[in-house]
Formats: structure tokens, sequence, C-alpha cells
């Protein structure tokens, strides 16, 4: 028998709730394990390129983002007067 057979026999075990409640226990595992943009260690200059590409998929201009940015930091110090 494999860990798939296993969880099938384990599962046909549980009551309704207690299968909803191991699914979403799963997904926190799942999510938990993602990669960590923060700390994540792999090639910063992979990560850029793959991130203008997502922006330009996504139709978000850099360099409005990068004039929005400075054009907050400003007018920030003028607002919190």
């Amino acid at each position: 028998m494999d860990e798939r057979d296993l969880l099938v026999a384990a599962l046909d075990k549980l009551a309704p709730e207690q299968v909803r409640m191991l699914a979403h226990f799963a997904e926190i595992i799942v999510a938990d394990q993602k990669a960590d943009p923060i700390h994540d260690t792999t090639d910063a200059r992979a990560r850029y390129d793959q991130f203008k590409k997502w922006c330009a998929a996504n139709s978000i201009d850099l360099a409005g983002v990068e004039i929005w940015i400075q054009e907050s930091r400003r007018v920030a110090p003028t607002a919190a007067r």
C-alpha cells in the first residue's frame, strides 16, 4: 500500500467536517512552504526579470510606478503638516 492508498483509507474514516478541516490545514502547510520573497536566496537578477515580465503581462508601467513613488515622497511631508 502506498501513501495515497493510506490517505484515502484515512479520509474514508473522517466525518465531512474533519475532511474540510484537514483540507484547510493542508492549504496552510502548502502556503507556508512557498518561497518567501523577502528571504529568497535565488538570483536577484532572475527574480527581477521575472517581476518585469509579470508587470508587462499585467500592463503595469514600471516607469509610471517610479514617478508615482517619487511624487508620493515629495508630497508626503507636505501632507503631514
